[in-house]
């Protein structure tokens, strides 16, 4: 009896720290591919700044701060919008917000806070958004 009462405790502490350990790799897939995407382009970003926030039962939102200067900060935007919805598709998260902070060194330094939804993120992707019209339907904070 007592021993399986030692076996039932042991699986379930293994079941738990495979949750556990699941939920905590997809975060870092998910936040290694943007910091990939994005060094790939010249922008860079910091893995620890990173978070995901949840909004519901069900669904997150994801903040990326990034640094960039005046006259680049429009690239910094795209391509950070990008390299999240390239680890959205790739990592099947549900985050349906993508929120960038961006510090823009100009005399100090100016922040612009930049959201996007899932859907409009997925069509710029899919090449159904040009980046005109994409930028139009981020909202600016």
């Amino acid at each position: 009896m007592r021993k399986a009462k030692g076996i039932s405790i042991l699986v379930v502490l293994f079941t738990l720290s495979l949750i556990f350990s699941s939920i905590a790799l997809g975060n870092y897939t998910f936040f290694s591919t943007v910091q990939q995407i994005c060094s790939n382009h010249g922008i860079n970003v910091s893995y620890y700044d990173m978070d995901l926030r949840k909004i519901s039962e069900e669904t997150e939102e994801f903040i990326l701060p990034i640094s960039s200067t005046r006259g680049n900060y429009d690239k910094a935007l795209l391509v950070g919008f990008y390299s999240a919805g390239k680890a959205m598709l790739k990592c099947n998260l549900q985050v349906e917000k993508v929120t960038l902070v961006v510090s823009i060194k100009y005399k100090g330094m100016e922040k612009i806070f930049a959201s996007a939804t899932k859907s409009d993120i997925m069509k710029f992707i899919n090449n159904e958004l040009s980046s005109h019209k994409f930028l139009r339907n981020v909202n600016f904070k």
